[in-house]
């Protein structure tokens, strides 16, 4: 099944779900006993994929389970199946006799990892990003696409959108933070040093704060990004606007941006205490240094919409585009970098230590270092895993959230959290 057709599915509701099981399950019965005239093992659940009690059996339906069911207990057949048909007992018509056909549990016992390729096989570890996090990041009954990560001194932050909920973790294990149900629409993840988390995002409420189990609504307009300086200085865009908050209160900062042809459309921005850069769905990027009146538009830099924005100093700043395009800023210009194609979806977002950025397409995780692009982690382009977000606290203390196409009707095996420890992906 492919990626787009995923993405219409949605939880089977439990009555369909009896219903098809019980149909699956009637049949393998009628099969078994009327036309081979052999016991059956058990059934196997279609939403948990564990094997069950019972008169017959069926292996799960899902793609998620390959597993054979359990022996039931008024036929004592032995484990058998596949994920489309029963697995049987022996020759009699009690099912105690005989070898079943082997099935193989494909999924429910099985670590999740990303289908890395070939030649990235040694980066992954079965080992946990963090040693004492115990159980891995679970979405719960989470329907949304996006697991959306944020970290600082306290740990790391993992927001899901649909419904709303952040979790956190601070190496101990995850523990919840906020869960305000809903849905919070496109959003993006950030916070203040050791304050409150911002969310950021298209709903209503384009700005909101964040803390343990409470939040408030902090500026109105629908924003497309936004980025924390400090406890005292923030940014956020708007379609055509820049949007300043002071420690106090949010207020639009300079004139609108300048077009080029059609109204500017902001998707990122960042910004340090001297000056900010904003990036668009177009082939735009505006700078503001201290002093400037407004905006200075850099107009047709590249082809593609600049995704994301990350500087390292007032005088390094990338740009990543949807075409895969990384352009660096020197203070005076925009130069080409590296182009890592649009084939897994261009580059999604950036951040930066002192002297390399990183960056994510929807499958590659790569760093730039200077004219340097590399990939550090990657798995093909079609795959149904997904890498959503990136932040970090080091170059050696990465964060990606990671969403699975091909599990998002299993819990807990659709949302995840990886950690990069500068050698190897790690779950956590």
């Amino acid at each position: 099944m492919g990626t787009a057709a995923l993405r219409e599915r949605r939880s089977v509701p439990p009555w369909a779900a009896a219903a098809i099981l019980g149909v699956v399950r009637n049949a393998a019965i009628a099969w078994c006993a009327v036309v081979a005239g052999i016991g059956c093992g058990g059934t196997t659940n279609v939403l948990s994929a564990r094997g069950g009690d019972g008169e017959g059996g069926d292996a799960a339906v899902d793609a998620s389970a390959a597993g054979g069911g359990r022996g039931g207990s008024d036929h004592p057949g032995v484990d058998g199946g596949n994920a489309l048909h029963p697995g049987s007992g022996g020759a009699s018509t009690e099912g105690a006799g005989g070898a079943a056909t082997a099935g193989v549990d494909a999924g429910a016992n099985e670590p999740w990892r990303p289908p890395l390729a070939p030649a990235f096989a040694d980066v992954w570890s079965d080992e946990p990003a963090y040693p004492d996090s115990g159980v891995p990041f679970c979405p719960g009954e989470a329907n949304g696409e996006r697991v959306i990560v944020f970290s600082d001194s306290r740990g790391v932050f993992a927001m899901t959108d649909l419904p709303f909920r952040i979790q956190t973790n601070d190496g101990t294990g995850w523990k919840p933070f906020y869960d305000g149900g809903g849905q919070v629409g496109f959003a993006r993840l950030t916070g203040f040093p050791s304050g409150p988390l911002v969310v950021g995002s298209d709903a209503t409420c384009g700005v909101q704060f964040v803390t343990d189990n409470a939040r408030s609504c902090s500026a109105a307009s629908s924003v497309d990004g936004v980025f924390v300086v400090n406890e005292h200085l923030a940014y956020a865009v708007s379609r055509d606007r820049v949007l300043r908050y002071d420690g106090t209160s949010w207020t639009e900062f300079t004139e609108p941006l300048e077009p080029n042809g059609a109204e500017p459309w902001t998707t990122s921005v960042w910004a340090n205490e001297e000056m900010v850069v904003v990036g668009t769905r177009a082939q735009d990027l505006y700078v503001y240094r201290n002093g400037d009146p407004r905006f200075t538009p850099y107009f047709d830099v590249a082809s593609g919409h600049w995704w994301s924005v990350w500087g390292l100093s007032s005088s390094t700043v990338y740009a990543g585009s949807w075409d895969g395009q990384i352009m660096r800023f020197d203070g005076s210009a925009w130069t080409k970098v590296g182009d890592i194609g649009s084939a897994c979806g261009g580059i999604r977002g950036l951040w930066g230590t002192s002297d390399k950025v990183f960056f994510h397409s929807r499958r590659q995780l790569g760093v730039v270092a200077g004219n340097t692009v590399k990939t550090l982690a990657g798995w093909p382009c079609d795959s149904d895993v997904e890498i959503e977000s990136l932040w970090g606290n080091s170059a050696t203390q990465l964060f990606l959230g990671v969403f699975d196409w091909g599990r998002v009707d299993a819990t807990c095996q659709d949302g995840h959290v990886l950690g990069y420890d500068g050698v190897h992906l790690k779950r956590l």
